[in-house]
């Protein structure tokens, strides 16, 4: 094959080829990584970088399932929990490309139960698919009206026990003044999209985004029998006490909040379509507009439709983060240059001198100031 014709990826893997060098962040990134998820605790991380339609860098850390002493590799299935926003919201706009729906009409054209929600602040008829979009709806950010229960990833396990909390639901402040993140909200998104398309949420999302996109590693709820073999583990840490947790299960009316598991490789798949790459999900000016500042949100960031916009150093990345028994994710995009990172993590460390959440932050501002710096 004619060099011209390898790709990027291909290139920079040949070994002993003295023409093709590795890019300038490839050493002090790895370096970075490896030694954050050593010094933090963590069983096993993956951390891929997608240029220009090209995955450039690839970095497996510790094990996938420390018992079996099983290493992670590209094939390792993370669970990306909230991540799955982003494909709500993806599927929502979808449906607005077709001429479906509009961002700004009443939730309860599609969700029309949440008529019982008691709202001070006005009709629930002006509370809009947008402000759900957007974080700004006023609901609370639990799925349960209450705070003294343990979390229960199976239940509601379905869409009448949900509803049946609504005369116990406020809303909290005028819709549309103030962003307030919320997994509740959330849920009336997918709602949204099953009465719309008549399909169940995780046939949508599988029709419309991981078959066009071949994501053929990933899939919502218990993992199927030949996924197996790849699925991670996930651990808490405390100082030297490393506990496993079980995590494979059916999630429920929470699908469409954080079910999504899938290998590294099938979101970079994600985020190269987003980018601009392969398979078209969205019209680009929906693309836009899902990653338009509208609310100020937290840590300096702002908030778009179903992702967090940071702009700093003359770069706009749009990002999401993952946090859900005990894995932790994030995936961030620059779109005027068709850059982007997946990374994901089997271990919440919370010990002294250990935190996979702060790290995760750090590598986060890591890539703004050496990453994509280097990748425009």
């Amino acid at each position: 094959m004619h060099k011209r014709q390898l790709t990027r990826r291909k290139l920079l893997i040949a070994a002993g080829s003295p023409l093709f060098a590795r890019p300038a962040f490839d050493a002090p990134l790895r370096n970075y990584f490896r030694s954050g998820v050593e010094r933090n605790g963590i069983a096993g991380a993956s951390l891929a970088v997608w240029s220009h339609g090209e995955t450039v860098f690839e970095e497996q850390v510790g094990q996938q399932n420390v018992e079996k002493r099983q290493p992670v590799t590209a094939k390792t299935i993370f669970h990306w929990a909230s991540i799955t926003k982003t494909m709500t919201g993806a599927a929502i706009l979808q449906l607005r490309d077709k001429g479906s729906l509009r961002l700004d009409d009443p939730v309860l054209r599609y969700v029309p139960e949440i008529n019982m929600v008691r709202n001070p602040h006005g009709p629930n008829l002006r509370i809009t698919l947008r402000h759900l979009l957007s974080h700004s709806a006023g609901f609370r950010a639990g799925t349960w009206p209450w705070d003294n229960r343990p979390f229960v990833p199976t239940a509601p396990g379905a869409w009448g026990q949900l509803a049946a909390t609504f005369p116990e639901t406020d809303i909290l402040f005028p819709p549309g003044s103030r962003f307030s993140y919320s997994n509740l909200g959330i849920l009336f998104l997918g709602r949204t999209i099953e009465r719309l398309s008549g399909l169940p949420f995780a046939r949508y999302i599988e029709k419309h985004i991981f078959e066009p996109l071949g994501m053929k590693s990933s899939y919502f709820d218990k993992t199927p029998p030949e996924l197996l073999p790849y699925r991670s583990a996930s651990y808490y840490r405390n100082g030297a006490t490393l506990g496993g947790t079980t995590f494979d299960y059916e999630t429920g009316v929470t699908m469409s909040n954080s079910g999504l598991n899938a290998p590294l490789g099938d979101m970079l798949r994600y985020l190269a379509s987003l980018g601009g790459h392969g398979p078209s999900l969205l019209d680009p000016r929906s693309l836009e507009e899902m990653w338009r500042p509208i609310l100020p949100a937290e840590e300096g960031d702002s908030m778009g439709l179903c992702f967090f916009v940071t702009q700093r150093k003359g770069l706009k990345m749009v990002s999401h983060m993952g946090d859900q028994n005990a894995f932790i994710s994030r995936i961030g995009l620059v779109p005027a240059h068709k850059t982007a990172y997946a990374v994901a993590y089997n271990t919440t460390s919370s010990g002294r001198g250990q935190d996979t959440k702060a790290f995760d932050k750090q590598l986060k501002e890591y890539f703004i100031d050496s990453v994509f710096t280097n990748l425009t």
